[in-house]
């Protein structure tokens, strides 16, 4: 993210280096597998009879 002022009334503002909504786009992704992954390991112990 870069600062960037305004020249003519002085202003700065917060400009981000990335895409709008990547990073929404990336966490929930990001979360969408890793729920997916434990749900698999999970139904994977339940069917060989659950953790012993």
């Amino acid at each position: 993210m870069t600062i960037r002022e305004d020249g003519v009334s002085g202003l700065s503002y917060a400009e981000s280096g990335e895409p709008r909504g990547y990073t929404r786009w990336l966490l929930l992704v990001g979360g969408l597998a890793s729920s997916l992954t434990v749900n698999a390991i999970m139904g994977f112990y339940l069917m060989r009879g659950g953790v012993r």
